[in-house]
């Protein structure tokens, strides 16, 4: 049988038709290629205290949010009332806690309340919290809604990680604290004499302590925690003598140090020739053996990294706590000659700041 032919105007549109029809075919038979997960830039609020101690971190975090093509604003806490030099103290994880503001100043007319409609009105997918009152505060202000937070001291007391915390479930964070494990590794490698390391603590500290314990264990250290207070801190340093301590790992705890007792502890390192590490290369500098804080600027690249995730749908409790990449060692060669500790050169090679030097 033979086909009819085409009129004319059916054979002209059919050529017409022609060059269309591979178009066509990727539209409605081919299939179409996967759309990108997480196309749409992550929505983050990233919420602040103004202390300078934060500055890095912050900065940090603004880096890698545009990097990231993140859809994010800039929410700042009112700063603090003015704190007297007499009772600086280790608040954070610095050694003094400085109230100078950042360098975006709020107003100091502004409320925790507007604070709080800021972050409900901005609708993030995640709140990046930079520091201890601005993760409570995003906690209690946008219920259901993935908090990252950093520059936490001793983050494993803090409350909202707490087992019983109705928040913990959508937490992750970068602990302001170097891991436990490494502090251990480290007080060994500065001082292999060491075999048992007191630590002051209070009642805010007490499951980090519980933690360098557990790493002095795993290390075959013995860590022995002596519960004290700012106001009972001689008794303390008379308690070192007995437990017969090799040396003291400081931890940030404002119950227990202040500017105060930090010299009285400094000047018992001294006295009984016995190392002292420090939480902060300040308290190095005046005069400590050794000491380790992490690096601001690396703690925000990371904390930007897990928002990042967590904003691609990776649940936060999964995450959870992770400790900083970098860290920062010093030493003070002055107070090494006064205990009469010998450190290896190859240990030596590894630390960054060192301070006391002849040369």
């Amino acid at each position: 049988m033979t086909m009819p032919v085409l009129s004319a105007g059916v054979q002209s549109l059919t050529k017409r038709m022609m060059p269309v029809i591979p178009a066509l075919l990727a539209v409605f038979i081919l299939p179409s290629p996967p759309v990108a997960y997480g196309a749409e830039p992550a929505r983050v609020t990233i919420l602040t205290a103004p202390q300078a101690i934060y500055r890095n971190a912050v900065q940090s975090i603004e880096t890698a949010a545009k990097e990231k093509k993140w859809s994010y604003v800039m929410v700042e806490l009112p700063p603090p009332p003015e704190t007297p030099a007499a009772e600086d103290s280790a608040d954070s994880d610095k050694p003094s806690g400085s109230r100078e503001p950042a360098s975006r100043p709020a107003s100091a007319n502004v409320s925790l309340q507007d604070i709080r409609n800021r972050l409900v009105q901005s609708q993030p997918t995640v709140i990046v919290a930079v520091g201890t009152e601005a993760t409570n505060l995003a906690l209690e202000s946008v219920p259901k809604v993935a908090v990252v937070f950093c520059m936490v001291p001793n983050v494993l007391d803090a409350s909202f990680l707490a087992d019983d915390s109705r928040h913990k479930s959508r937490l992750a964070g970068v602990s302001a604290d170097v891991s436990p494990a490494e502090q251990i590794t480290w007080a060994a490698q500065l001082n292999e004499d060491v075999k048992n390391i007191g630590v002051l603590f209070s009642n805010r500290t007490r499951r980090t302590v519980e933690a360098l314990r557990g790493a002095g264990q795993n290390h075959g250290m013995t860590i022995t925690p002596i519960e004290t207070s700012k106001n009972d801190f001689l008794a303390a340093i008379g308690l070192l003598g007995s437990k017969r301590c090799d040396g003291v790992i400081m931890v940030p705890d404002a119950d227990v140090y202040n500017t105060i007792t930090v010299q009285r502890l400094l000047l018992w390192g001294v006295r009984a020739r016995k190392p002292v590490w420090a939480f902060s290369s300040k308290i190095v500098k005046a005069g400590a053996f050794a000491g380790w804080q992490a690096d601001d600027e690396s703690i925000g690249r990371q904390t930007a990294d897990v928002a990042d995730k967590v904003a691609a749908g990776t649940q936060p409790a999964s995450v959870g706590v992770v400790y900083p990449a970098k860290v920062v060692y010093s030493i003070n060669h002055r107070s090494t000659e006064m205990i009469g500790v010998s450190v290896p050169d190859d240990v030596l090679a590894r630390i960054s700041e060192q301070f006391g030097r002849n040369d």
